[in-house]
């Protein structure tokens, strides 16, 4: 894949990570609070990614135990995890609803970045399945 393709993937997801995230969040906070803290959130991802990616393999050889293939998943989801935890912690929003916030901007933007449209395309039907019906269930 060229460096420009995946460039445009990544504007592309972070364009629909942003605007789920905005759009889950817009009744009850300002939207400059929703963009720093999904921002906050994807520096954060992309970071962990980036360090689990570049520093780990220098830091420990590779061994019949140990691999580097999923490094990556681990990194940004451990960055993922302390962006939002910080965002929380800045601006105060209530955690539940950050986290649903943050979870669906990420299930629309996750099959471009990992091409498994199928898995993402599964929850989501669960997910609105459940959002429509979840008064009824008892």
């Amino acid at each position: 894949m060229s460096i420009f393709i995946g460039f445009l993937q990544f504007l592309a997801s972070l364009i629909l990570f942003l605007f789920f995230f905005w759009r889950r969040l817009r009744d009850d906070f300002d939207s400059h609070i929703i963009f720093r803290s999904g921002f906050l959130m994807v520096f954060g991802f992309a970071l962990g990614q980036l360090s689990f990616v570049t520093l780990v393999p220098k830091l420990f050889p590779a061994s019949n135990i140990f691999s580097y293939t999923g490094l990556w998943f681990w990194g940004s989801l451990l960055g993922l995890g302390i962006g939002f935890i910080i965002s929380h912690k800045i601006y105060q929003l209530p955690l539940y609803e950050a986290l649903e916030a943050a979870i669906m901007g990420f299930l629309f933007a996750s099959p471009l970045i990992t091409h498994e449209w199928i898995f993402s395309t599964i929850i989501l039907i669960i997910f609105y399945i459940f959002k429509s019906r979840y008064k009824s269930f008892r």
